[in-house]
């Protein structure tokens, strides 16, 4: 299709899909969460990103597969897996914020442990506002295929 399809594809899409969950991120969560929760959007859209370039890079760029089932279908999996990753990641920086400041308590998983606890967190968060996700990762699969193909 064209230059930008190849490997590039997947870093636009991550890109695009790390910044809109950063924002969902900033928005949804107010300052008045507490300790803690300031950081949120910053390890949402880390998740975000690392979710559609994975999924963008396996299951999109490697097959260069650019029909709109694929898209749709990867689209459906980077919504809800990038809830899971996010959560990881940020239990993953309360363990390493923990850890480095001191602070051990029942609220700082290691590494193992929030394996499943991302599962549990994002199971809720999933439930309250992931649906929201599924179109906006479809939504930008397919903005990102008009962004990188020069016949458009």
């Amino acid at each position: 299709m064209a230059i930008l399809m190849g490997k590039n594809y997947a870093l636009i899409n991550a890109a695009l899909f790390g910044f809109f969950s950063s924002l969902a991120g900033f928005l949804i969560v107010p300052e008045s969460h507490g300790n803690g929760w300031e950081y949120l959007w910053i390890t949402t859209g880390t998740g975000g990103f690392l979710t559609a370039y994975v999924f963008s890079s396996f299951f999109i760029v490697r097959p260069k597969n650019y029909s709109n089932t694929r898209l749709i279908f990867s689209g459906v999996f980077i919504g809800l897996m990038s809830h899971w990753t996010h959560w990881y990641v940020f239990l993953l920086a309360q363990y390493i914020r923990c850890t480095w400041l001191a602070d051990f308590s029942s609220e700082c998983p290691n590494p193992i442990e929030a394996l499943t606890g991302a599962v549990y967190l994002s199971m809720g968060s999933l439930i309250l506002l992931g649906w929201l996700a599924i179109p906006v990762a479809i939504c930008v699969l397919f903005l990102t295929r008009r962004i990188a193909s020069p016949s458009n």
